[in-house]
């Protein structure tokens, strides 16, 4: 089997490893070759069909169809569920099956699934292309025909088996997309927690992420900003010595690799802005393409820290009135304008004071905030 159909099919077949969604049309072009009615691409287990949703690709398939699968007929599925999953899955193999493969065809018109499900939905015969298996899950592409056109039969299946090899590389791919755009994404939200401005730079100085902090640190008049995709200091004399910095972070040579720090003089403020380079090697994270980049953190010390109050609580079993207190004190205000601010004794604040010291296994004010500070440290 060859021709322009084909290769417009098999494109679209790959396709679907980028866009998950094309595969509803790929289903519909299969279906549509050996005469099948419907379609549904299912990850279910094979033990008792749970697995189904309702967002899963079908071609012509009623949502109500969906829905009464899902409730009460994936438990009572001959054709999916098998009693001893530990042999099945030792045995499993990605290969085409139809319905008279499992089970004979007398037999199914006889069970409650084939009668109450099947039938009114207009399906006589199914068609099973095996994708991938993960513990007792199976992805399937599931191809149904009606009683007018009969069982499947090995013309049917040979049709199919053409594009197997490839459906089950471009499933495999996409899953590999999937967990590599997943795990970006939370490699991202966990960015964006940081206190600390955090921009990753790929090897040429390019800007391919800034957390939270970050863009709001750039989008100030602090001299740090972006120009034609690359991070630059108004300072000629101080982005030079930060290009410098990010060269040696992203050296080829990964045992001449380095980071550095430098100060960024802000005139109209007391404290410099504290900027840290550090060689980041992401070979082994599939974050960013997987390639080595450069890691620029900003730290500015006029900054408040901040850190939940239900966190200390949780960490050092402080009450509320005392993780309040322990905040107030990293941000470097005195004990006493804690009682103002909170409108208690002196004496309430020293008891307070003296229950966080034994608590956290402190004994000064200083000791205390040297310790919070490295719980919102990044």
């Amino acid at each position: 089997m060859s021709g322009s159909g084909d290769t417009d099919l098999l494109d679209r077949i790959y396709a679907t490893a980028v866009e998950p969604a094309g595969w509803t049309d790929v289903m519909e072009r299969l279906a549509d070759r050996i005469c099948g009615s419907t379609a549904w691409l299912s990850q279910i287990d094979f033990v008792d069909g749970s697995g189904a949703r309702l967002e899963d690709a079908t071609v012509r398939i009623d949502p109500e169809w969906k829905r009464d699968f899902i409730a009460h007929y994936a438990a009572c599925n001959p054709l999916n569920n098998v009693s001893d999953p530990v042999s099945f899955a030792r045995g499993w193999t990605p290969k085409i099956v139809t319905d008279e493969d499992l089970l004979p065809k007398d037999d199914l018109v006889r069970t409650e699934y084939y009668n109450d499900y099947m039938r009114p939905h207009g399906t006589h015969a199914v068609m099973m292309v095996r994708l991938a298996i993960n513990g007792r899950t199976a992805a399937v592409l599931n191809m149904a025909r009606s009683l007018r056109n009969g069982s499947f039969g090995p013309e049917q299946v040979a049709q199919i088996a053409h594009f197997h090899p490839h459906l089950l590389r471009a499933f495999a791919l996409g899953r590999q997309v999937a967990d590599q755009q997943r795990l970006n994404a939370e490699l991202t939200e966990s960015l964006d927690f940081s206190p600390h401005a955090l921009i990753l730079l790929d090897v040429c100085g390019r800007v391919r992420h800034a957390n939270k902090s970050a863009q709001r640190l750039l989008a100030s008049s602090c001299g740090l900003g972006v120009y034609n995709g690359t991070l630059r200091i108004a300072s000629p004399t101080a982005s030079a010595r930060l290009q410098a910095l990010i060269a040696a972070a992203a050296c080829p040579d990964t045992a001449l690799r380095t980071g550095g720090s430098m100060a960024l003089a802000r005139p109209e403020h007391r404290w410099p802005l504290s900027i840290t380079v550090a060689p980041i090697a992401l070979e082994t994270i599939p974050l960013l393409g997987g390639a080595a980049s450069v890691l620029v953190s900003v730290a500015d010390p006029e900054a408040r820290l901040a850190v939940p109050a239900e966190r200390l609580r949780e960490l050092f079993g402080l009450t509320a009135a005392e993780a309040r207190l322990a905040l107030w004190l990293l941000q470097g205000e005195t004990l006493y304008a804690a009682c103002d601010r909170y409108d208690v004794s002196r004496n309430t604040v020293r008891g307070q004071l003296a229950s966080i010291f034994t608590k956290t296994e402190t004994s000064r004010q200083s000791e205390l905030v040297t310790l919070l500070t490295r719980i919102v440290a990044p």
